[in-house]
Order: structure tokens, then C-alpha cells, then sequence
């Protein structure tokens, strides 16, 4: 509708008539007297300040209809933005007869204060509408100062460790919606009608129906909007926001596939890798196959035909040539769709291919990626046989093959993988004898057989 796209101006029209205003009120009364007895300019600045307030008005009116703002922080923001362009007004009058009589110069200066006074607190409340309650309020420093760490760092919850009885989403993933998200959906602002600062809305979900759904993280929009490409506009949170470090991602894709649940306890999931970065004394870390190798600038065309065909594909971090590649939006994928990373292969630091129609077939792409660190290819079809071809993979550590065909026999071949360090298999066609048995063997891999 035309009346959306203009509310979508106001915050770009809604500057204007502010500078023009207090660039009046300086000539007036902080000018030299030489400059301040130009009523000309007084007269033509108010005027502009007036009409330009009026259209802000109507933009913000129009804004207003998308239901986004609570209802009476905007009904505060209107009549006080009103109030100011009715004051401009009868500023605008008294500025021509201020000279006639001490009793319109009295009018004239109290309107002049008056909607100065006006625009501070119009200024306050829609500061307080756009970037959440007590925006300009002093006093709310210190949680200003929390949330101005710097996004690429994880941030431990205090006072939380491996053997905590909070619940994941209480301790963990709320702090990260609260960082991130909850200053644009919330009680008082709810972009696409979607509110992120209580669980049940959460789940609920916004004017396209559920964000979430429990168990499977590619069907849900929450997943697949923070997955976009940056440049993407519907990628969340918006370009200009704090943005989501890959571990939070992979926090949140690890909640909602494992049921998006607000009761479980962190001390039960305190040994998976996805959780346990952001524990406070936290366990302590195997050891990694360092330095991170010097590899070239991946190829842009390749990235760009990657992400065309619908991977995601983002570096590990800020500046860094090897990437992330994460096919959670790729639905249709078959094994040789995978012939796209060829060209950068030796790049990609972390592959993730889960749940996706995929065969042993499909470590023939793999296999060039002689960086690839970690591998996730739960509940796909691959087999022993994959297994056996991943032996080549030296740089190797973290293993996911939950749900698969592997059995006690390709369990013993993973021990071969040279700096392997972590391996899940549950759900798959290992026993309990076989995960007992590769634990003896290979006593420095670690083993995750059944727990969840």
C-alpha cells in the first residue's frame, strides 16, 4: 500500500524539521543581534519548520498503522509531535506581530520555548520507540555498556557452569535474543508483529505465522532469516545491527533442533560442543590443530554461485580467507551439488551438511578439503563407505554422523582419522559394544554415543 511505503519516510523526513527548528531558535536568541534582528530568516525558517512537521506527522501516522509500536508510546509520540507543529503554528503568526505590542512579544517568546520544550520530549519518546524504552536515559548505562561489547566475542553467562540447574534458554539463548534481537521486537516495538523478549511469544510467532518450529531449524523462519547472506534484505538482524557471531547461530540451530524447549537444564547438555563456549568455567578444551593454515583469497565467483545455489557461506571470522559453509537452506540438495565447492575447497575450515538427501557418493567433493576441521553430516545416508574415504581428511577433529548408516566397523576406521578429537554417533547403526570398544582403542577421541 502507498500509505506503507510513506510511513516508511518518516524517520528520513522527521529530521528535518528538528535541525531547521533549532537552527532558528540559535539565530534567535545565541546569534550576534546583527544576525538576530533578520526576521526574514526567523519567518522563513519557521515556515519550513512547520510544513516539514506537518508531513512528518502524516508519515508517522502512516507508520504507525503497521501495528509495530505499542499503542500508547505512540499515541504519547503523536500528540506530543502534534503539539510542537501546532506551537511552530502559532510561532510562525506571533513572529509577525511579536514587534506591535509587549503582549505578543510575551506570547512570542513562551511559544518559542514552549516548542522547544515540546520537540525535546517528541525527540525523547520517538528515540524511545525506535531504539527501546530509556534510550536516552543515563541511568541505563550500565546495560548500555554490557550490550556494547563487542559482537564478534562470545560472552559467558556469569555465575553458570557445566553443572547448573537453569534452563538453556533462561541461562543461554535469551541473553543472545536480549543482545541482538528484543530492541526491535518487544512489548514496545514489534517489527513484523513478532516479539522475542518472552519464550511463549517467541514461539508464537509474528504476522507470517510461527518462527519457530521445534525439532527441524531449516523449516523455521527465525533459522532461515539469520542464515541469509548479510547483504540480503530480509536478513535478520538488519544491516547496522549487532550481528550474530557463527556460535551464537549455531546455539540458536541447536536449541530449535533439539525441540526449542525452555526447560531443560544446562547441565545436562554442558559436554556439547555448540553449548559449552558460552559456560563460565567452562571444561577445558582438547587441543586443536594449530596455527589455522595460510590459504589465498577464496574465489568470489565460487562464493557467489554457492550462494546463488542456496548455501550459506560466511567466513569464520571478520577478515579471515576460510570459510563457513552450511547448507541449512538448500532443501533439494543431492550429492552432486556439491561439485560447487571445488573452487574452494581448500577455504572451507567447516562444512555442515545435515539432513539433507545425500549419499557416500558425496566425499568425492569432500575429500579436496584438506583444511576441513569440522563435519557434520547427520542423518544423511552415508555409510561406512564414507567413512572410510574421510581417513584422508588430516585436518579432521569434529565428526557428526548421528543418524547415519555407520556401524561398529566404520567407527573403527574414524579412529584413523589422524587429528580427529570429537565424534557423534548416536541414532545410528553403532552399538553399544562397538562405541565401548572404539573408547579403548582410541582413548584420546571422545566419543558422543546416546547422549543428547
Amino acid at each position: 500500500m502507498i500509505t506503507d511505503l510513506l510511513g516508511r519516510f518518516h524517520p528520513l523526513v522527521v529530521h528535518l524539521p528538528i535541525g531547521i527548528f533549532i537552527l532558528a531558535f540559535t539565530v534567535r536568541y545565541l546569534s550576534p543581534r546583527n544576525i538576530r534582528e533578520q526576521d526574514a530568516w526567523v519567518s522563513f525558517m519557521l515556515a519550513a519548520v512547520a510544513v516539514s512537521s506537518l508531513c512528518a506527522s502524516l508519515f508517522g501516522w502512516f507508520l504507525s498503522w503497521s501495528g509495530e509500536y505499542e499503542e500508547e508510546a505512540v499515541f504519547q509520540h503523536q500528540w506530543s509531535a502534534l503539539l510542537f507543529t501546532a506551537t511552530v503554528a502559532m510561532l510562525f503568526i506571533l513572529h509577525r506581530r511579536h514587534r506591535l505590542s509587549t503582549l505578543a512579544a510575551k506570547a512570542y517568546h513562551a511559544c518559542f520555548w514552549l516548542a522547544m520544550i515540546l520537540l525535546g520530549v517528541a525527540g525523547h519518546l520517538g528515540g524511545s520507540l525506535t531504539h527501546g524504552e530509556g534510550y536516552l536515559n543515563f541511568s541505563a548505562s550500565p546495560d548500555n555498556a554490557t550490550r556494547s561489547k563487542d559482537p564478534g566475542s562470545i560472552q559467558p553467562i556469569p555465575a553458570i557452569t557445566d553443572t547448573s540447574d537453569i534452563a538453556v534458554y533462561a541461562g543461554l539463548l535469551e541473553p543472545v535474543f536480549e543482545a541482538k534481537c528484543v530492541q526491535c521486537h518487544n512489548v514496545k516495538k514489534t517489527k513484523g508483529g513478532y516479539r522475542m523478549d518472552e519464550i511463549e511469544r517467541l514461539l508464537k510467532g509474528g504476522k507470517t505465522g510461527a518462527a519457530i518450529m521445534p525439532g527441524d531449524a531449516s523449516l523455521s523462519e527465525l533459522f532461515k532469516r539469520i542464515s541469509l547472506p548479510g547483504e540480503d534484505e530480509k536478513h535478520m538482524p538488519p544491516k547496522g545491527k549487532k550481528q550474530l557471531t557463527p556460535q551464537e547461530t549455531a546455539l540458536i540451530h541447536w536449541w530449535i533442533q533439539h525441540g526449542a524447549s525452555g526447560g531443560e537444564k544446562i547441565r545436562d547438555h554442558a559436554g556439547n560442543d555448540t553449548v559449552r563456549p558460552f559456560i563460565s568455567g567452562e571444561r577445558p578444551q582438547l587441543p586443536v590443530a594449530d596455527p589455522l593454515p595460510d590459504v589465498g583469497i577464496p574465489d568470489s565467483s565460487a562464493m557467489v554461485a554457492l550462494r546463488k545455489a542456496g548455501f550459506v557461506v560466511r567466513p569464520v571470522s571478520i577478515g579471515s580467507h576460510l570459510l563457513e559453509v552450511s547448507a541449512v537452506n538448500f532443501k533439494t540438495i543431492g550429492d552432486d551439488d556439491l561439485k560447487l565447492i571445488a573452487p574452494v575447497a581448500k577455504n572451507i575450515l567447516w562444512l555442515s551438511l545435515s539432513e539433507r538427501a545425500l549419499t557416500d557418493r558425496v566425499m568425492g567433493y569432500i575429500s579436496p578439503c584438506v583444511n576441513l576441521r569440522r563435519l557434520d553430516l547427520r542423518r544423511t545416508a552415508v555409510t561406512d563407505a564414507a567413512v572410510k574415504e574421510m581417513v584422508k581428511l588430516g585436518a579432521l577433529e569434529y565428526l557428526n554422523l548421528v543418524g547415519t548408516g555407520l556401524t561398529d566397523a566404520g567407527l573403527l576406521m574414524a579412529g584413523d582419522i589422524p587429528l580427529l578429537e570429537r565424534i557423534y554417533c548416536w541414532d545410528s547403526k553403532v552399538t553399544q559394544a562397538g562405541a565401548d570398544n572404539f573408547s579403548t582403542m582410541h582413548p584420546d577421541v571422545s566419543i558422543d554415543f546416546g547422549v543428547k
